[in-house]
């Protein structure tokens, strides 16, 4: 059995969240710009975009994109969420570590 404390580094954890919530603005701005960017539903004006001939082909693509759009705004919010927990820990931790620190403080003035 390891005697080795196990310690947290609140900088790194702080940093660590603000690192991964920018990931995750990353892959939502990913998923507005293919939803931005959809492609097979025949919205153009101009008829089915992957042709009269392939339009099951072209629906089928653009709900591919659909599902990929999903999957991003998913990951994204996911990210974001993780990122916050993290965050609220990283104080969690900070405020622990001042209160423990105080209260030592404390007791050994009083020795």
């Amino acid at each position: 059995m390891s005697s080795q404390n196990l310690g947290v580094q609140t900088g790194e954890l702080g940093k660590f969240a603000n690192d991964l919530r920018l990931s995750a603005g990353v892959v939502g701005t990913s998923a507005q710009r293919v939803s931005q960017h959809m492609f097979g539903d025949g919205s153009n004006g101009h008829g089915p975009e992957a042709g009269r001939n392939y339009v099951s082909q072209g629906a089928a693509i653009h709900t591919g994109l659909e599902n990929v759009v999903q999957w991003l705004e998913n990951w994204g919010s996911a990210g974001k969420a993780v990122a916050d927990s993290i965050g609220a820990a990283t104080v969690v931790y900070s405020d622990t570590d001042a209160e423990a620190a105080k209260k030592t403080r404390q007791q050994t003035q009083n020795v």
